[in-house]
């Protein structure tokens, strides 16, 4: 199965260092203190795929995050499957990278809804999990 990385919006204050995306939808970092519009929300690079099933965490522009099978079916095409978090120590991974099964790693395997699922990428360099 293909996984690959997205940044997606979340609610949450854009702290320095953060990753925003602007009302242009181009992405930036937060660096030096520097202020972000009204309209920028903060986002985090999340490994999705597109292989969703009935009860999945996913997403939609239309819907945010949703619980798929819950809303019409139309919404498939446009939905991806939200695996979890990627780890903030993979930082050469940008949005739209692909990665198949053996080059991720879960850090945590607690099957706990509240918790986001933080996923650890196998590095091309140096052959370790970040």
């Amino acid at each position: 199965m293909k996984y690959f990385a997205r940044y997606i919006s979340v609610e949450r204050k854009i702290d320095d260092g953060n990753y925003y995306i602007s009302d242009r939808k181009d992405i930036f970092q937060n660096k030096n203190g520097t202020r972000p519009y009204n309209g920028d929300k903060k986002v985090n690079l999340f490994l999705c795929s597109r292989d969703i099933q009935f009860g999945d965490n996913a997403y939609s522009p239309r819907n945010g995050f949703y619980k798929f099978g819950y809303h019409e079916n139309s919404y498939r095409n446009e939905s991806i499957k939200v695996m979890g978090l990627i780890s903030p120590g993979a930082i050469w991974i940008k949005e739209g990278d692909e990665f198949e099964e053996q080059d991720i790693d879960e850090v945590c395997d607690l099957d706990i809804d509240t918790l986001p699922r933080i996923f650890k990428i196998l590095c091309p360099t140096c052959k370790t999990f970040h």
